[in-house]
């Protein structure tokens, strides 16, 4: 059997069972930290892993599917593009991968209200958007499976407030 990750068929039972199993992964291991806290230095290294565990569990509850920051071409909105932040020389910018092979830079925008930051991107000729996708655990983390295809794009509302650095994965645990 493959992993529950890139399953089509996966029922909503499994998904349950698999978001139960993760649970009790993390309060096991919630206990073990209890009685070797005397001796562990690793302390830290034990808060990651717990809270990974649960991450995991609510991303099963979701049945595999959260969402990323993404934008969108505003003459184009239901076409998302290839881009990432990345850390550039001068701090975080968007990555974007054209259709002719080329690479464009964005700024990430500083904008404290959601009008100005759309504002921006629109400068740029983009739009913020969340981008749902099917997610999976991997070595660094949990991470969209692009290839799977977008399950959704969501508008950024203005009603919303943004943390500058929130991810899918922040909203998870």
């Amino acid at each position: 059997m493959s992993s529950i990750w890139f399953r089509e068929d996966v029922s909503p039972e499994e998904w349950e069972t698999y978001a139960l199993e993760q649970e009790k992964l993390a309060r096991d291991r919630e206990v073990q930290k209890q009685e070797n806290y005397a001796e562990d230095v690793w302390d830290f290294y034990a808060n990651d892993i717990i809270s990974r565990y649960f991450k995991l569990a609510n991303l099963a509850r979701n049945h595999g599917i959260s969402w990323v920051w993404g934008l969108v071409e505003l003459d184009n909105p239901d076409k998302v593009v290839d881009a990432d932040i990345v850390n550039g020389k001068f701090g975080r910018v968007w990555r974007i991968q054209k259709d002719d092979g080329s690479v464009e830079w964005v700024n990430v925008s500083q904008a404290q209200k959601p009008e100005r930051e759309q504002a921006f991107y629109a400068s740029k000729g983009y739009k913020l958007v969340r981008v749902y996708y099917h997610f999976t655990d991997g070595k660094y983390g949990l991470f969209p499976i692009k290839n799977r295809g977008v399950v959704e794009i969501e508008d950024y509302g203005f009603a919303e407030v943004k943390q500058n650095n929130e991810y899918a994965w922040d909203n998870l645990g």
